[in-house]
């Protein structure tokens, strides 16, 4: 497990005030989110729970809607492998999240335009969840949800619904065997698409 500097994460595992966050209460707490860009950037995250740099400053030319999923490649920064998401479109949030994606049009332009252009977009990340009151309240205090609770939050709820390790590791961007074990084909077994569309099925029971 990760050592939290987080007070809430921190407040949340001594406690066990709340393991992960549904799907459905997640859909409870974006209610009121009025921002489409914010909006679909809650839901990609909830979903792909990448980390700040990689998520932020995601481009068009990485994203292809397909008939019935989002496909999604994401340069990691840690010195992991290319993530490659199959996102299923199978709902109305998902739906969304497609059509969204579908009105950017340039190559290089940035999906979420409203927190790559600020210098601190974890910052600002931080602030518009706390204007629609995204996060949880423990002790009397409000903490917003960080980029990375969402990242713990998919990884934990994605090993509760009992996918397989690798699968979790090639979903989020690491070696699915060690490189003294595998070499060079780590990378060629990561890159499967097959694997991208078994992770989307667990997705699918996720949103379920």
């Amino acid at each position: 497990m990760p050592k939290y500097k987080n007070p809430f994460l921190i407040e949340l595992k001594a406690r066990s005030i709340l393991e992960t966050l549904s799907w459905k209460d997640f859909l409870k707490k974006i209610e009121n989110v009025t921002d489409d860009s914010h909006k679909a950037l809650l839901i990609t995250q909830y979903l792909v729970g990448a980390r700040p740099a990689e998520i932020c400053f995601l481009i068009k030319e990485r994203i292809e809607i397909e008939k019935h999923h989002i496909k999604m490649k994401i340069r990691t920064i840690k010195g992991g492998f290319e993530r490659l998401i199959m996102l299923p479109i199978c709902n109305e949030q998902t739906k969304f999240l497609a059509d969204f994606f579908k009105k950017k049009i340039f190559p290089k332009e940035y999906l979420f335009t409203h927190i790559a252009k600020y210098r601190n977009p974890r910052d600002k990340f931080l602030r518009l969840n706390i204007e629609y009151n995204i996060g949880e309240t423990v002790k009397g205090k409000f903490y917003p949800y960080t980029f990375y609770f969402f990242r713990h939050n998919i990884a934990s709820i994605l090993f509760d619904l009992g996918l397989e390790e690798k699968y979790i590791n090639f979903y989020f961007g690491k070696p699915l065997l060690p490189k003294a074990i595998a070499g060079s084909s780590t990378f060629y077994v990561h890159g499967s698409r097959k694997y991208a569309l078994e992770v989307a099925k667990y997705l699918k029971k996720v949103m379920n």
